[in-house]
């Protein structure tokens, strides 16, 4: 399976805001107070977007262009989740069956015992 990391909820929310934005064009200038530094430096560390700094004197300012990562993230976000969820049944099931296989035996094992 590959491997998939998922970022938190409010970097959901600033991924897909950048990438609304970046639809009709091909780069977008980001600065505060609309946006974090440290969020926008995080996106980057992951590879979602790709920065160029333009920060001036009077504070930081980045121009931010979509990765193939970024603009692929929700899609493969959902099929790892169907991925994740199916495992997650089949365990349930590796799990369950060998349960109801017990219980069977033990009562079988009691009512021998009874008769």
């Amino acid at each position: 399976m590959k491997t998939f990391e998922k970022i938190d909820k409010q970097l959901e929310v600033l991924l897909k805001s950048i990438y609304s934005a970046l639809e009709s064009k091909e780069e977008i200038e980001v600065s505060p107070p609309e946006y974090s530094e440290t969020a926008i430096n995080s996106l980057v560390e992951k590879g979602l977007i790709d920065v160029i700094d333009s920060s001036t004197m009077s504070g930081w300012s980045y121009i931010v262009r979509p990765t193939y990562l970024g603009e692929n993230y929700f899609k493969e976000k959902e099929q790892y989740e169907k991925e994740h969820k199916r495992e997650k049944r089949i365990d349930f099931v590796k799990w369950f069956i060998p349960l109801v296989v017990s219980i069977i035996s033990l009562g079988l094992s009691i009512y021998a015992v009874m008769k």
